[in-house]
């Protein structure tokens, strides 16, 4: 919601924001992005850990594996999945995805066939529990600006104005950002913009 004095109020933010299962993400590494950015950021865009201390909870003496793996530079080891899943409590569902998603990335670099494990994954969305995300769709739900945002621009005051809105939301997003988060919420069925020449949002619908 917006403050009296004009400014967004990050208070509570973080509750409306939904969490997303494994089983959402087309690779282990978007999901392992989305968890870091949600358990290393608060929605308000405050630091509250980061990956040298998850290193530790895991189990590990640094935290170079880790960046690796959000790098993508290297593949989580099975050894690493187990620990992952265990610190974050994943469902069994979960847990298995996961480990066929990075068995399957395992085999393409390596150039062998993937078509057990293609097999299995498919029994995932037979079992309707796979809702794949596009890079838009995962971008709205991992950067937490994108939800304030789309609140910002219901109030009456708004302006589609890039540096207006970075210092509404105390500059804690860039004009930069700011401008890729509404060309996304302009996407159709998600937002509209009506020929008027304040140019303010509607929600679509």
């Amino acid at each position: 919601m917006v403050s009296r004095s004009g400014y967004f109020d990050f208070e509570n933010t973080e509750q409306n924001l939904e969490k997303l299962s494994a089983i959402q993400f087309e690779s282990f590494q978007d999901y392992f992005k989305y968890r870091l950015q949600n358990e290393f950021v608060s929605p308000a865009g405050h630091k509250r850990s980061n990956l040298e201390k998850l290193a530790k909870a895991l189990g590990y003496n640094s935290a170079s594996s880790l960046s690796m793996i959000f790098t993508g530079d290297r593949l989580p080891s099975n050894e690493f999945l187990d620990a992952i899943s265990n610190y974050w409590k994943l469902s069994y569902e979960e847990d298995q995805y996961i480990r066929n998603i990075v068995q399957l990335e395992k085999l393409k670099r390596k150039g062998k066939t993937t078509t057990q494990v293609m097999d299995r994954l498919s029994r995932f969305k037979k079992m309707n529990l796979s809702h794949k995300l596009s890079l838009n769709q995962f971008s709205l739900m991992r950067d937490w600006y994108h939800l304030v945002i789309q609140t910002l621009v219901s109030s009456f005051d708004f302006r589609e104005d890039h540096n207006w809105i970075s210092r509404k939301l105390r500059k804690k997003v860039s004009p930069a950002q700011i401008k890729k988060s509404l060309e996304i919420l302009l996407e159709p069925a998600r937002w509209t913009r009506p020929p008027s020449p304040t140019g303010l949002f509607r929600g679509a619908g």
